[in-house]
């Protein structure tokens, strides 16, 4: 074992999963246009990159203890990680299934609160 809990190694897988399927939302809405970190740091707005910088530093810098990680339910999908519609049309119903937007198919909402 490399000294992690198991309930941090399954932290950190989803939010593995969740970066994956941020950067698949990321291709699929610029066209199947292969969009890199460095493309989406200069698109992004100033508030988003210091949210995320600050994110990342009170996470894994050392220097905050995280007091209480938690997950939640996505609200969007109620945490399966996909809205399903019904459409209808000439050719009878059809049912589609897409990735929520909100969780980008995770299916939670990650929190942590640290001091």
């Amino acid at each position: 074992m490399d000294g992690r809990s198991a309930e941090a190694k399954a932290l950190e897988d989803r939010v593995k999963q969740y970066l994956e399927n941020i950067e698949r939302s990321r291709r699929a809405a610029a066209g199947d246009e292969e969009i890199s970190p460095q493309d989406w740091w200069r698109k992004a707005k100033v508030n988003q990159r210091f949210q995320w910088l600050f994110a990342w530093y009170a996470e894994y810098s050392g220097d905050w203890e995280i007091t209480r990680p938690s997950f939640t339910n996505c609200v969007t999908c109620a945490g399966s990680g996909f809205l399903e519609s019904l459409e209808i049309g000439a050719q009878g119903s059809q049912r589609k299934k897409r990735v929520c937007s909100t969780c980008q198919g995770v299916g939670v909402r990650r929190t942590i609160v640290f001091r």
